[in-house]
């Protein structure tokens, strides 16, 4: 059976997210082609060139794998256009978006079925039994419509399998795409690994600890190691990525798979997880930058509503050890405001904290994002009762964290459009937070002195006549467009 399978390229303002391999893609596509099906993976920001390519194709079956926000609009606009245009064919919704609303997504008339959870094993089954005209109707984590299309059934959910060892076909995209150079990582060929899935922990607003029920797996460091290595090596790639939700669960597995991958890399990790045993292996393995959430800067924020359970002291005293321990490593850490149930003074300690964390490591970058609710986490109930109305149609799911395009914040006892652009104009300020400054002469300078205002800004809460930010933002955003684009 010939099958389309279509990863929505997502937007990061006007710039694409292409460069990251499709991994849920290539998982099912590579299950589909080992069960002799004819397989096409379209992944491209150009919309219209997908669609020409699939008409071209003439699938049976059309695979969308979609994450709420603009992805899953998009996948309904591929949706309409393919059942308009192909006689015949049938269109699968799956990801986060379908597995937390099937039963929305089986209310668009474009969409046949809905995968509920994780697909490798539903989607063979799917198209085995279409190819041979068998029923469907006990296929776990499969939800389809009758032939009148007017009444749905339900699945049973697809047990998470313990053994994620899958292999990947990579002849079924263009490896190159996803191995460019990149200016502001020093002009090193970069290329997004992806080895565990799920993660231990259960933050209050963080959609993989629902989506994979707190359940933590991961594949084997010697077929992580086979999986990617040859794809590096013929690609000449300098520096990785891992995509994993948390790289450090298990840390004798984290180094075995880093020094078998033998190259510099990036990764997220959890602060509580950073001591001095740690900072020696993060040395050893070559580590060049990491992630951490600290989300708020305030203790009932992040502990009673986001579930963090990460003191004050801990922060402060691992960020310390880093600045000691790792003065060349890069951080990351991560900010959310707007969280249901924070108030304005709780915001502004997520500001004080980021200076503050800051003076302590020069190589920190504080980041920070609006919630947005995915649904069906704790914090998407929580704004559900503080009064937000959650979109009625899949089309309309339009979510975006980032600031400037973020979704408001009603269910604030702050919320105002003016609160809304402050926010926007705090991810600019937090940015321009980093002491650590390679520029030399009047950029070294003007970096100095943005930093300067930066601070007086967050610590005054000023946030008038933001001339300098719109300039800044207006070179940044360039920089950020011809990265990825």
């Amino acid at each position: 059976m010939k099958i389309s399978l279509i990863m929505p390229v997502a937007k990061f303002y006007s710039a694409d997210s292409g460069s990251v391999p499709p991994y849920a893609l290539l998982y099912l596509g590579s299950a589909l082609k080992k069960a002799g099906h004819d397989v096409r993976i379209h992944h491209d920001s150009d919309f219209w060139r997908v669609i020409n390519e699939i008409k071209a194709f003439g699938p049976s079956l059309v695979g969308i794998s979609a994450f709420t926000g603009y992805p899953v609009k998009l996948a309904c606009e591929y949706a309409k256009i393919i059942k308009n245009s192909i006689y015949g064919v049938q269109v699968v919704l799956g990801g986060y978006h379908a597995t937390m609303l099937p039963k929305q997504v089986m209310k668009d008339h474009w969409f046949d079925f809905a995968v509920v959870g994780e697909g490798e094993n539903t989607i063979v089954k799917l198209a085995d039994a279409l190819q041979k005209g068998e029923n469907y109707f006990d296929i776990p984590g499969l939800w389809w419509k009758s032939d009148e299309g007017d009444t749905v059934h339900i699945g049973d959910d697809a047990p998470l399998s313990a053994n994620i060892d899958y292999d990947i076909d990579w002849s079924l995209v263009d490896v190159s795409t996803y191995t460019k150079k990149v200016s502001h990582l020093g002009g090193k060929r970069y290329f997004y690994i992806f080895s565990s899935r799920g993660c231990p922990y259960n933050c209050s607003f963080c959609a993989g600890a629902f989506l994979h029920k707190q359940k933590y797996r991961k594949e084997s460091a010697e077929h992580v190691i086979k999986q990617y290595k040859s794809i590096l090596d013929k690609y000449d790639v300098e520096l990785v990525e891992y995509l994993d939700d948390n790289f450090f669960v298990d840390l004798d597995w984290a180094e075995r798979v880093a020094i078998g991958i033998g190259r510099p890399y990036r990764a997220l990790i959890r602060v509580d997880r950073i001591t001095p045993e740690v900072c020696d292996l993060l040395n050893r393995t070559k580590c060049r930058a990491i992630f951490v959430g600290i989300e708020s800067g305030n203790e009932h924020v992040r502990n009673d509503i986001m579930n963090k359970r990460l003191t004050d002291e801990k922060i402060y005293s691992a960020m310390k050890l880093m600045a000691d321990k790792c003065p060349d490593i890069n951080i990351s850490a991560m900010f959310i405001g707007g969280i249901p149930g924070e108030h304005y003074s709780e915001f502004r300690d997520t500001c004080k904290m980021a200076v503050m964390l800051t003076d302590i490591n020069p190589r920190l970058l504080p980041q920070f994002n609006v919630y947005a609710p995915y649904p069906y986490c704790k914090s998407y109930v929580d704004a559900v009762n503080m009064g937000w109305v959650p979109p009625q149609k899949t089309e309309d799911w339009i979510l975006d964290s980032k600031p400037g395009k973020a979704v408001d914040a009603v269910w604030l006892d702050y919320y105002s459009k003016r609160m809304m652009s402050k926010f926007k104009w705090t991810a600019v300020i937090f940015i321009l937070l980093r002491q650590e400054n390679n520029l030399r002469g009047l950029k070294g300078l003007a970096k100095r002195i943005l930093r300067s205002l930066a601070v007086i800004r967050l610590k005054t809460d000023f946030y008038y006549a933001p001339f300098e930010l719109r300039i800044f933002w207006f070179l940044y955003m360039n920089m950020i467009r011809a990265d990825v684009n």
